[in-house]
């Protein structure tokens, strides 16, 4: 570009406006990067929450054609009792950290559990047990998702969750929320 036409002053004044147009250019496409991360996050706890409905309806198909739910204290343990009713069942949240999965029984001396609690670490992909048992929807995804349920409880399901829900999933609404029937 040829400026020898321009005097110091309007040299100064394009050379300002050109600062200008790159900050802006700059704070526009950090912006975008910044939603685009949030919309990658808000994507992976959408599918990670799925991925425990999946987990969960393995776990109630069990409980339906056994005496409760399975015995599991490793994801091997999961894999085997879930294989029946989702043979590639991911055990992962969608930041790739392995559910923590339990159940136990309230019930001594039975083989099968009346209980299990599925828990995905969120994006900060760390576990804060201390906070498995609130109730309610997270402030943030670095938060834990938590799934309980309880063989003769009222409610089962998410027990906190991310604020990810669509207006057409109703896979992503809270278990515990939904209408029962008989209620």
């Amino acid at each position: 570009m040829n400026l020898s036409g321009f005097s110091k002053h309007q040299k100064s004044l394009l050379l300002v406006g050109f600062i200008l147009l790159a900050g802006t250019m700059v704070a526009v496409n950090k912006r975008q990067s910044a939603l685009h991360l949030q919309s990658i996050d808000r994507a992976n706890a959408i599918h990670t929450m799925q991925q425990m409905h999946r987990i969960e309806r393995c776990f109630l198909s069990y409980a339906t054609d056994h005496c409760g739910f399975p015995a599991v204290h490793t994801l091997s343990d999961v894999s085997r009792a879930c294989s029946l009713y989702a043979p590639h069942l991911a055990l992962a949240d969608a930041w790739g950290t392995a559910f923590h999965i339990s159940s136990s029984s309230t019930r001594s001396g039975q083989e099968c559990f009346d209980s299990f609690l599925i828990v995905s670490t969120g994006s900060d992909r760390t576990f804060t047990e201390a906070s498995w048992q609130t109730v309610g929807v997270n402030g943030s995804l670095t938060e834990d998702c938590v799934m309980r349920y309880q063989i003769g409880a009222r409610a089962g399901g998410f027990q906190r969750w991310w604020p990810v829900r669509e207006k057409h999933s109703p896979e992503l609404v809270p278990s515990d929320s939904r209408p029962r029937s008989g209620a």
